[in-house]
């Protein structure tokens, strides 16, 4: 008695998968002898639905990948950044060395050739902090249409006092 009523319920599965399949077939031959996907708007609508969803996606997907090179760009530029303040901050070092040891150099030549190297060292740090990328300060945070660092004018008589 299971086994009859297992067989029934196989074949009632399969007579509805063929009804399915038949009803699906015949749409698609009215598709192909007609040339129109859908008699009435309605029955555009699954696949007005995944071509909308697909675009948005394709949209989202091509901001990301622009929003990827603008990272790029600035990060490799910040880089370059850095490696530059480093060199600048690794010759001050280099060059405070000999004025602060007892060389033969006396100690206001030591110091005037020091502040001079520091003073032009400090301009293009000064340049570097406020570089600017497609507009907009690399260095300023959230305020990126404002210099982060107000350029300073080292002069002579301040370093006397």
């Amino acid at each position: 008695m299971i086994n009859n009523v297992g067989t029934f319920a196989q074949n009632e599965f399969m007579r509805m998968r063929l009804t399915e399949t038949q009803a699906e077939f015949n749409k698609l031959q009215g598709q192909v002898s007609s040339g129109k996907k859908s008699q009435n708007y309605s029955g555009l609508r699954e696949d007005a639905r995944l071509s909308l969803s697909l675009r948005i996606t394709r949209s989202s997907t091509e901001a990301f990948q622009q929003a990827n090179v603008v990272t790029r760009t600035r990060m490799e530029q910040t880089q370059t950044v850095f490696e530059r303040l480093k060199d600048i901050a690794n010759s001050v070092r280099n060059s405070a060395f000999p004025v602060m040891s007892s060389a033969n150099i006396s100690p206001t030549q030591g110091n005037a050739a020091l502040r001079a190297q520091a003073s032009a060292a400090l301009q293009e740090v000064t340049h570097l902090i406020n570089t600017q990328l497609d507009g907009f300060y690399l260095f300023a945070g959230r305020m990126a249409d404002a210099p982060p660092m107000a350029c300073l004018l080292y002069t002579s008589d301040a370093a006397d006092e």
